[in-house]
């Protein structure tokens, strides 16, 4: 299945859809904002010990 049209009007309402590329742009560009206000990332370290203990 195909949307064949982008601006759908009913009655009072308009519905305007994107395409799959301007959408994926846009989830790029959140994606980039996020990580920017994040800011650095902290290094995490795991500990794990193999033995029966003392």
């Amino acid at each position: 299945m195909s949307i064949s049209e982008k601006v759908v009007r009913y009655t009072d309402r308009t519905v305007e859809y994107r395409t799959v590329d301007e959408l994926l742009k846009a989830r790029e560009e959140i994606r980039m904002s996020l990580i920017s206000a994040a800011g650095p990332r902290s290094r995490v370290v795991r500990l794990y010990h193999g033995g029966k203990g003392l």
